[in-house]
Order: structure tokens, then sequence, then C-alpha cells
């Protein structure tokens, strides 16, 4: 049994939680960004032997009392938002069967660079490697494979919240209660960081705007961004035009519109990696076709090569497009050189993303749609992932 905390040591504990709540404070006008995030954790000041520093499991921010009150002020302000940025990007989950210190070292410079290069002053002896600035944990941790960190290397806080019994002397906090992390925990996480960036617009870092922006968007159905890539590239064809000579003779100067017409190019991988998902493509696109009234549709089946073209106008059913089989490798590279020749509006290319393209994007829109095991195949053009379970 451990020995019970004794008075003086509950004292020591609303301590903490009193100065690290005045520095969750202070963080909101210094980096209110960051604040909005921190205000999802509960602080919880333990003492308790199986945390010598702090922890984290997505809903508490853990610390050992006696050692936040160590700290200077600045310290305990770059912990609470390390302990924050750790949440964020979901290293818990990021972890899988790695070696745990090494990488703890490297999830620990992950978050210490976006702090420095936020102006937050890193504690003494912080985790960072100046040559992996901005690289990611992963690699950093590949990094750490071939050149073994020094022993004096140790992590801000113990990444992840221990558990199990230290010992029968051991102090044992019943305050330290950690939650198993899961799916929606990160799920939270990853929409209180698109609200608070809604409410901190001013705060946000550039250089996460793009991320915020991806999370953003991937929380919006498939549907919905495939029918605003259509839409988008239907409304770039309007252009004014001279006046509109039908109505000039009635006194009416209106200006003309040309393009009137949807033109887009679907092509479908037949390598056998779409079949998945191909009815349910073909029935959202048959609704956005209809909606537009007036279209002409190219659609081109191709693996490694084309092997059936067909040029289809409104009124035109569609072919029987989710029966589709084939198989063979896949390569990009045909449907351009086609498209080429009579160039659509936009290209709307169903793949699971494995093969070769055109290191350069073609003129005109393209969007990549894949199912969730797919990826997008060029560095170039948008991308959809489609959900099997819509």
């Amino acid at each position: 049994m451990s020995a019970a905390l004794s008075q003086t040591e509950q004292h020591r504990k609303a301590e903490a939680l009193a100065r690290w709540q005045s520095d969750r404070a202070w963080l909101l006008t210094a980096q209110p960004f960051i604040a909005r995030l921190a205000m999802r954790l509960d602080l919880v000041p333990v003492i308790d032997d199986r945390v010598p520093t702090a922890c984290t499991d997505g809903r508490h921010a853990f610390v050992n009392a006696e050692w936040l009150l160590s700290l200077s002020p600045n310290d305990r302000r770059f912990v609470l938002a390390h302990e924050v940025w750790h949440c964020v990007l979901g290293h818990l989950r990021r972890a899988g069967h790695r070696q745990a210190r090494l990488w703890n070292l490297a999830v620990d410079h992950e978050v210490n660079t976006l702090l420095m290069q936020d102006g937050l002053k890193a504690p003494e002896g912080a985790v960072h490697y100046p040559e992996k600035a901005g690289c990611s944990a992963e690699v950093v941790y590949q990094w750490l494979l071939d050149n073994p960190p020094d022993e004096g290397d140790q992590p801000l806080d113990g990444h992840g919240c221990p558990l199990g019994q230290p010992g029968p002397k051991a102090r044992m906090d019943p305050d330290y209660r950690p939650v198993t992390p899961d799916a929606a925990l990160e799920e939270a996480w990853q929409q209180g960081v698109i609200d608070a960036a809604a409410q901190e617009p001013g705060s946000v870092p550039k250089r996460l705007h793009r991320w915020i922006n991806s999370l953003a968007e991937s929380r919006v159905p498939w549907q919905t961004l495939l029918r605003r890539f259509i839409t988008r590239s239907f409304d770039r064809q309007f252009r004014w035009t001279p006046p509109n000579r039908r109505f000039l003779s009635q006194g009416l100067y209106l200006p003309g519109q040309r393009g009137e017409r949807l033109d887009i190019a679907v092509a479908i991988d037949t390598s056998g990696s779409t079949d998945r998902i191909l009815p349910q493509f073909v029935a959202e696109l048959r609704a956005i076709l209809h909606g537009f009234g007036r279209y002409r549709i190219t659609i081109l089946l191709c693996d490694a090569d084309i092997h059936a073209h067909w040029e289809l106008e409104d009124g035109d059913p569609l072919p029987e497009l989710d029966t589709i089989s084939g198989g063979g490798g896949t390569d990009f590279h045909p449907v351009f050189q086609a498209l080429s020749q009579t160039p659509p509006q936009a290209l709307i290319y169903l793949t699971d993303g494995f093969g070769p393209a055109p290191d350069e994007g073609p003129p005109w829109p393209t969007l990549w749609v894949t199912d969730q095991r797919g990826r997008k195949p060029a560095n170039w053009g948008e991308w959809v992932q489609i959900d099997k379970g819509t």
C-alpha cells in the first residue's frame, strides 16, 4: 500500500494547480491559439512516483507538483504548451511499436521546435536537434536509430501516462487516473484545432495554415468536395463578353456569356483497384451531372493504356460504369496525353493512386479520387478520399 498524502503535500498540489492555471490564463494573451487548446486539458498536479515530471493522456495534463513548483514561470508555460502539442500532433497514436526512449526524444524535438518557432523559450536542456528542425517525429526517430543520442538527452516529459505499481512504499496519488486514448479522442483534438483556429485566426502560426485547412477539408463529406470541384470548374468557364445582341433592340445593354455547358473528363483506373468505390462514385457523378442540365463528358477507361473512350452529352445515358472490371498495372500518362488534344474544363481521375504520373500538372484542374487506402499520385491537383462506409 502507498502512503497517504500529507496535508502539506495536498497544499503543494493546490499551489501547483494555482500556478499552472495562472500560466494558462497568461497564454490567453501571449499565445491565444495555444491557450484555446490548453483549455481542453484538465490540469492535475499529483505527488506520484509514476509521474516524475509531466505527462498527458489527451484529457488530462498530469504534472508532478514538486517538480512544477521548482520551475520558472517561463518553463512552466513551456511545459503546458508542450503537453498540448503532444495531443494535437497525435503522438500517443503515432508511437506504434517504436523504441520508447528514442520515440520520446523524437516527439519532444518535434514539439519543442514548433514552440521555439512560436517564440517560446525552451527550458535549459530541452531536446532539440538543430540539424533536424522542421522534420517530423518519424524522420527524427529514424535518424536517432543511426545516430544514437547521448545518455544525457532526456525528454522534457514522460510522453504518455505510465501505469502500474512502482513499489509497495512508493507514492501513488489517487488523483492520478489516466484514461486510454482512442480514435474518438484524437478526432476531438483535431476538431479542437479547427475551432481554435477559427476563434483566434490572427495567432495561428503561418506554417500551420495549410495543415489546419486540410484538417477542416477532411471533415467535409467527399460528395460535397466532389460537387464543389465540379462547380468551381464550371464557374471558371463563365466569361463576360461583348454585349448580348439579342437584347440591344430592347435598349438593354446586357453582357453575354460563353461556356455555359459543363465539359469535363472522367478517367477510371480499371487495374482492379477501384471496384470497391466505383458504385458510390458513379451514383454521385450521375446526380451532379443531372443537376447541371447541359454537359459534355468524356469517359476514359485506363490501366496502363486506354481501352475505352466515350463522348457523351446531356441526354445520353451513362454506360454501366459500376460493373467495370479490368486488370494490369497503372500508368496515368496515357489519359493526359489523350486529353491534351481536346482539353476539358476539368478532369476527375478515379484510382488507387499507385502508378507513374506526369511530373507537372496539365493546364486544366485535376481531382484525384481514391478510397481511404489510396494515395495522391502527384504533388499537383486536388485529392478526395471516399470512405467506403459512407
